[in-house]
């Protein structure tokens, strides 16, 4: 993990895209200071990210240690229509739910939650 050095008057984005697959898997990206602008980003995301179909925004860790325990803790700030009812809840509870339900599943069925 790399550390920038901000200089005085400058300003560290606030808000991330999360994006999580099926199974558990996720990235972030689209780091920027606004939800709207986040919001912006993940309607121009096109087929860039089919495997990671669930989009959530977050509001950046402050604390670049145990990151990820870090961002599990995080909650939701925003969530698209079909998982609208997901903002509020922390990350963990959010993907420990997308995994469950997706389990279920048989082969051929439409992802849960999505349209």
């Amino acid at each position: 993990m790399r550390y920038i050095k901000i200089r005085k008057g400058d300003k560290m984005a606030k808000y991330e895209a999360l994006l999580v697959a099926p199974d558990g898997a996720f990235v972030t990206d689209f780091k920027r200071d606004t939800v709207e602008q986040v919001r912006r980003e993940l309607e121009d995301i096109g087929s860039k990210w089919i495997f990671y179909p669930y989009e959530f925004i977050i509001r950046i860790p402050k604390s670049p240690v145990n990151y990820k325990e870090g961002l599990m803790r995080q909650k939701i700030i925003d969530a698209p229509e079909p998982l609208d009812f997901m903002k509020g809840w922390t990350i963990g509870k959010a993907i420990k739910r997308i995994v469950a339900e997706n389990s279920k599943l048989k082969e051929g069925d439409t992802l849960w939650g999505l349209w």
